[in-house]
């Protein structure tokens, strides 16, 4: 459904029909991880387009006046990249589809040039303003939502897209089988994996969840691992052992039978995990890994 942003497969059939206005250029992702993780996946994975355009609406810290112009600018870029033929990745932007609703409905002037080819016009309305623009016929629309918001939406919203939903653990199993052939292998990896879900287990209790901004501890650390799953697998062929610097943040010494190279896998993990944590969480948070003095240089 997403790589079809690309011309390929089922989109690029409709292209070469009779009624290529119709094409597939639709696709909306239900998002299970609650972080947002889906997004990441998928551009880590290559499954979005190429160029894509991502086009967001923060849900706080603007005001009323802010948030009618930031719409107003972000309806501005979606209707270029429409007339251009860049695709489009939607977050938390359903505010902004009301005046595409010819659009997503395909309502389309349909007219040819003399060569033949097909041009495709739609009405667009801003407020009490409306006007034509061109439709490009490579543009394409993915809509990321979180799956706990989609039973909200209204039935006409979700039948004018195709639909996927990314599951993190489906896609974390699928690209271990694929980089990982033998099964030996993939346990070792999967327990590296294991290891950094048992560490972020073990900071929230000492710490407290709310020290780590917007963290889905199964999703997360799953997406993270993936993020360094190239790390990982070349750990399985002797890679770098963790930084002495900052090796409690990994457990050493307890026993854990992990190779070096995979204990350096699971410190890059818990590094950028720690990316996320509060300002005024790091250095107590730092602490109780013992690493105060490495995270003290480097934020001050």
């Amino acid at each position: 459904c997403i790589r079809g942003g690309t011309g390929s497969g089922e989109r690029r059939a409709g292209l070469r029909s009779k009624h290529p206005h119709l094409a597939a250029r639709f696709c909306m992702v239900l998002d299970s991880t609650e972080d947002d993780g889906a997004v990441r996946l998928l551009l880590q994975e290559g499954l979005l387009p190429q160029g894509l355009e991502v086009l967001h609406m923060p849900s706080f810290g603007v005001t009323a006046e802010d948030d009618e112009m930031l719409a107003v600018k972000q309806m501005s870029r979606m209707q270029h990249c429409m007339e251009t033929g860049r695709p489009v990745l939607l977050r938390n932007a359903t505010g902004i589809l009301t005046p595409f609703y010819n659009l997503f409905n395909q309502n389309y002037r349909v007219t040819q040039t003399e060569a033949g080819e097909q041009l495709l016009y739609i009405i667009v309305a801003h407020g009490a303003r409306t006007h034509f623009c061109r439709v490009h016929p490579d543009f394409f629309v993915v809509l990321h939502m979180r799956l706990s918001e989609y039973a909200q939406q209204p039935a006409p919203l979700k039948s004018r897209f195709s639909q996927v939903q990314v599951s993190t653990e489906e896609v974390s199993a699928l690209r271990l089988e694929q980089s990982v052939p033998r099964a030996r292998c993939r346990d070792r990896v999967r327990a590296a994996f294991d290891r950094c879900h048992g560490f972020v287990e073990h900071a929230v209790r000492r710490v407290g969840a709310g020290c780590l901004v917007g963290l889905q501890p199964r999703h997360t650390v799953e997406s993270l691992c993936l993020t360094h799953l190239d790390r990982f697998v070349g750990a399985l062929e002797g890679g770098s052992g963790p930084d002495p610097r900052v090796s409690p943040l990994c457990g050493l010494g307890d026993g854990l039978e992990l190779s070096p190279g995979l204990r350096g896998a699971i410190q890059a993990v818990v590094v950028h995990l720690l990316q996320i944590a509060r300002p005024e969480h790091v250095l107590r948070l730092a602490e109780s890994l013992g690493a105060e003095r490495l995270y003290r240089r480097a934020y001050f």
